[in-house]
């Protein structure tokens, strides 16, 4: 955000996440801001705080080898957009058993964890 955002600002606001992995290719996925640290590092215009991010990490297949990975790779690149206006999310109900489409990744594959610049308390 170009104007910065304090930790209680983004805690539980949807979030779009902008996965970059090898070659070159990149992964959009919808999730929440789990968590907002309340350390503030830096100084100036340069303040920032740790977030964790939740999103459901899908099976992609890639279309020239037809093997399945991971949309998030462990050590991957990424790009937060978090959206201010949007009221807080509520957490999503559990998924029934066994529905395609709702298998989550491992444990330690699905955060994606940034750092944000954040505005001085008023």
């Amino acid at each position: 955000l170009s104007t910065g955002a304090s930790p209680d600002e983004v805690e539980d606001k949807p979030v779009q996440v902008t996965v970059h992995s090898a070659g070159g290719k990149q992964h959009t996925l919808t999730g929440t801001v789990d968590f907002a640290s309340r350390v503030i590092e830096g100084v100036s215009n340069y303040r920032q705080f740790r977030v964790s991010v939740l999103v459901d990490n899908p099976k992609t297949v890639d279309p020239a080898t037809k093997k399945e990975s991971w949309a998030i790779q462990p050590g991957a690149m990424a790009s937060l957009l978090i959206d201010l206006s949007a009221p807080a999310a509520k957490p999503a109900a559990p998924a029934p058993a066994g529905k395609a489409g709702t298998k989550a990744a491992p444990v330690g594959t699905s955060r994606v964890e940034t750092r944000k610049p954040a505005t001085p308390e008023r």
